[in-house]
């Protein structure tokens, strides 16, 4: 009886790398996470909001991520990276579909609280796939030269921060 792989790498026969998918992963969360960012004017004169609480639904992404960077790391040792990685790829779509259900209930007393709430989910998937997702890349990287699984890393979630706007 074989026993199963602590840190959850993609089947052999799949139809891409596990790099790749991983990658992928890494991008569309970080995608997620800047998706709404051009939107704070908007949030401004659709929510009647100023400064100070389209500052607070900013900061408190960071409340999500920080948490979630010092938690993913060590939990992605104990249960495994796919383990961590699935969850908060399953976070960012909650958070944003909770930021999308506060621009369509437009003038709704809710709007804040929902933002706010989208926003912690992001984080807190963001905090994860930056904790697991870079371990795991590097674990399934077959190295052709050194630092080949970190430059992995970087454009995925470089390259999902910069067209998410």
């Amino acid at each position: 009886m074989a026993l199963p792989d602590p840190y959850g790498t993609p089947r052999a026969g799949t139809p891409l790398p596990a790099w790749v998918t991983i990658a992928l992963g890494m991008f569309t969360v970080s995608f997620g996470a800047n998706l709404f960012a051009p939107l704070l004017p908007v949030m401004r004169e659709t929510h009647a909001l100023g400064s100070a609480p389209v500052n607070f639904v900013l900061a408190i992404y960071v409340l999500g991520l920080i948490p979630a960077l010092m938690i993913g790391g060590p939990m992605s040792d104990r249960r495994g990276r796919r383990a961590v990685v699935r969850p908060a790829l399953l976070f960012s779509a909650l958070g944003t579909l909770v930021t999308l259900s506060a621009h369509l209930g437009i003038g709704s007393a809710a709007g804040p609280v929902l933002l706010c709430m989208g926003r912690m989910l992001t984080g807190v998937a963001v905090g994860l796939v930056l904790a697991a997702g870079a371990a795991w890349l590097k674990e399934v990287t077959v190295e052709t030269s050194v630092g080949t699984a970190a430059r992995r890393a970087t454009v995925a979630t470089s390259a999902g921060f910069g067209v998410g706007p």
